[in-house]
Formats: C-alpha cells, sequence, structure tokens
C-alpha cells in the first residue's frame, strides 16, 4: 500500500465545485455544511454509492487504525466524482460525508447504540443490566455545528512583527504520523506490544520491564506531539516534515498559545455528541451523548435499509 504523501501549503487550499448539472445521475451532492468550503474540500463534493468490491475492501482492512483510515479514503476518493483526494479532508469532513453517504443510501436510523438508562445514578449501579439499554437513533437527530463564517486556513498570527501561518488537521496527516512513529519504533513497538500482551493476561512483568515500558510510552508520545505540531506549521510551504519539526525549536511558545485558543474559540464544528431520542424503558425522550466513529456509518453487506428500485422477474 502507498504512503500518503507529505503536504505543502497550496495542497490545502479551498478547491471549487463542480456544478451539479455536469455530474451523471448515480453520483449525489454531498454539502460538508461543517466547514462550507473553508479548508481544503469545496462545499459541496459528489459521491456515489458503495460497490460492492469496496464493501468488501472495507470490511477486511485489518492493518491498524492508520491503515484502515487510508483504505477508507482511498474508497471514497475513487467513489467521488470530482477525484478529490479524501485523505486531504478535516476528520470532521469525513465523519460528515460518511454519515450523509449512509443516510442516503443505508438506512433512517444508526442501529442498537448502548446507553444509561438513569444518567444520575453512580458506582455499580450505573453499570446493571437494568440500566443499560439500545436505541435505535433517527438519522434526523444527528447534525452538525458548522464553521463560524468568515474563518478559514491558513491561519496567520502575528506576534513582535514575526508572522507563523498554521492549518488544522487533515486526515493526511494523522496517517504519515502513525507511518513515522512506526518506522522510527518498529523493533521497540514489537517489545511494547508483547509487554502489553503479558500484563493484559497477568503475567508477571519485572520493575525492570515496567520501567522499560512507562519510560518508551513517554518517549513515544512526546515525539507522537512533535510530529503533530510540526503539521500545524505552515510558514514555508516547501519545508519538509523534519524541517518543520526543526522549526519548532525556534518559534515562539505565544504562536502556539493563540493557535490553540482559536482552536477553541473560532473552530468548533463537526458533529454533535448529544443526541435526543425515545428512551424505550422509561417511553419519553431524553438525551445522551455518544462517540461516533468512521465506522459507524459504514454498511456491511448484511446492512438493512430501504433499497428504491425496480424489480422484475423472467
Amino acid at each position: 500500500m502507498s504512503d500518503v504523501p507529505e503536504r505543502t501549503q497550496q495542497d490545502f487550499f479551498p478547491q471549487s465545485a463542480l456544478k451539479s448539472s455536469s455530474v451523471p445521475p448515480e453520483y449525489r451532492p454531498i454539502k460538508i455544511s461543517c466547514t462550507n468550503g473553508a479548508l481544503s474540500a469545496p462545499p459541496v463534493l459528489h459521491f456515489r454509492n458503495y460497490s460492492m468490491e469496496e464493501c468488501i475492501q472495507l470490511s477486511e482492512t485489518a492493518g491498524g487504525e492508520e491503515e484502515e483510515t487510508l483504505v477508507l479514503c482511498s474508497v471514497l476518493t475513487k467513489m467521488n466524482y470530482e477525484n478529490f483526494d479524501c485523505t486531504l479532508l478535516h476528520p470532521e469532513e469525513l465523519l460528515e460525508i460518511l454519515f450523509r453517504i449512509y443516510a442516503i443510501w443505508w438506512g433512517k436510523t444508526l442501529d442498537s447504540y448502548r446507553y444509561y438508562v438513569d444518567i444520575s445514578l453512580q458506582g455499580e449501579a450505573l453499570d446493571t443490566k437494568e440500566n443499560i439499554s439500545t436505541a435505535d437513533i433517527p438519522v434526523s437527530a444527528i447534525y452538525f455545528h458548522e464553521l463560524e463564517n468568515g474563518v478559514q486556513d491558513p491561519i496567520s498570527i502575528t506576534i513582535d512583527e514575526v508572522t507563523h501561518k498554521f492549518i488544522l488537521p487533515r486526515v493526511s496527516e494523522d496517517i504519515l504520523v502513525h507511518q513515522k512513529l512506526k518506522e522510527k519504533f518498529a523493533e521497540k513497538d514489537q517489545q511494547a506490544t508483547q509487554i502489553a500482551y503479558q500484563m493484559k493476561r497477568g503475567e508477571f512483568v519485572s520493575m525492570e520491564t515496567m520501567s522499560w515500558y512507562q519510560k518508551f510510552a513517554i518517549e513515544r508520545n512526546k515525539e507522537m506531539n512533535r510530529y503533530r505540531q510540526a503539521f500545524r506549521v505552515v510558514t514555508n510551504p516547501e519545508a519538509t516534515l523534519e524541517e518543520r519539526c526543526e522549526m519548532l525549536k525556534t518559534i515562539d511558545l505565544r504562536f502556539f498559545k493563540k493557535y490553540n485558543n482559536l482552536l477553541e474559540t473560532k473552530f468548533r464544528f463537526g458533529i454533535e455528541p448529544e443526541v435526543k431520542f425515545q428512551c424505550s424503558v422509561k417511553n419519553v425522550p431524553i438525551a445522551r451523548r455518544f462517540r461516533f466513529r468512521y465506522e459507524d456509518f459504514i454498511p456491511s453487506v448484511e446492512s438493512g435499509g430501504d433499497l428504491e428500485c425496480d424489480v422484475s422477474f423472467g
């Protein structure tokens, strides 16, 4: 499987949408309402439904989270009429596209979501069998917060007459970070996985081994955070990831504090985790929070849904 290429700043500039009149009927318009064209993707992209081969490809991927995401983006890019590189999507944009494809072709509900009936209970009482139920969530109950008008990246921040430019995360970056970490820590990752397996099975692990495991976890997380922070900086459009990592040594910390503050105040968008639905136990409407993931909106061959089609025999 080919790696995701490193991006330059130009790759992240917003792209324009095609006019619907030029798009074949099997492709439906998907409005990316959470960003509406403010990041790399245009406000509307056209997608067809999954093919059988693509559905099987998604179901068989089992090489780790980053590989699954890479396969998912590859499939969506093939399903997209504009041939937009879906690794350039923000994670919330990717989630919205998957949700809207599901809503168009695969059903009116998301089935069997577990929730607490009474969230006021505490301790063991909260996790009793009687207090846990499942709900079929109407897709109409799910919505996406939109990015504030006029806000987009790259974000230019100037302090003491020095300017640096930043961007929001993209799916490609998370994939690249995991690839870089695998390359750098391949041998140590195998050791750490074995130790974690031993601990899970309740096997004896020496203090020396445990100390190494904890130090390695700190080292790996530190490197992961360094790569992720480096991806945020696009002051030099042609800089490689390693060159951006070097820039972290000289960029004033105040730039990153301001960037993080902007994320909290100006860039709050994406799927709303709190959903209102009918509680089948109490027969009253309630609201619960769910952590929606990509795989929640990916159908299987056995998935239900109302199929609109004409059938004839003989």
